[in-house]
């Protein structure tokens, strides 16, 4: 069972990276029946992650605010891979709600948790683009240079702008 969960909550990662969010809702469903009655902390963590960044793709901004600091709150000062991805889900969040400070704090704060996995790129680059989006070109540019030193390639980066 637990194992079928786990691989449930990485399916789900995947299909939300590639927005679809109809099959990573059934699968993290599928994922949190399968945890049972005392899951994991860490599984219960990326399960809200994955819940939050579906929120986000749905433009649902409290519920993804509301799963990211669940996220967080469950992870705690451990899952440091973990606790980046619930930080990106939460700047996320936190630009749908137009709370702009907040969201470039934890942009900030993701993509130094993330650095030592290969998500600080994508983080990265998410805050290059909430930086254009609000033209502040200049400070964008560094961190949009960070965002391929950490592995981005030109392609992705086309994609998400």
């Amino acid at each position: 069972g637990i194992a079928l969960a786990k691989a449930y909550l990485l399916a789900a990662g995947i299909e939300t990276r590639r927005r679809q969010t109809k099959e990573a809702t059934e699968h993290l469903q599928l994922a949190e029946r399968l945890l049972g009655t005392i899951p994991d902390p860490g599984d219960v963590g990326i399960l809200r992650i994955g819940q939050s960044r579906i929120a986000a793709l749905n433009a649902d901004a409290d519920t993804a605010v509301e799963r990211a600091r669940d996220a967080l709150a469950i992870l705690g000062d451990f899952h440091g891979g973990e606790q980046g991805s619930a930080v990106h889900a939460l700047a996320t969040g936190l630009t749908l709600q137009g709370d702009d400070k907040g969201a470039e704090d934890a942009f900030r704060r993701a993509v130094d948790l993330l650095t030592v996995r290969s998500d600080a790129g994508a983080a990265a680059l998410d805050w290059a683009n909430f930086l254009r989006e609000r033209g502040r070109e200049e400070e964008a540019e560094p961190i949009l240079r960070r965002a391929y030193d950490l592995g981005v390639d030109a392609d992705t980066a086309a994609t998400k702008s």
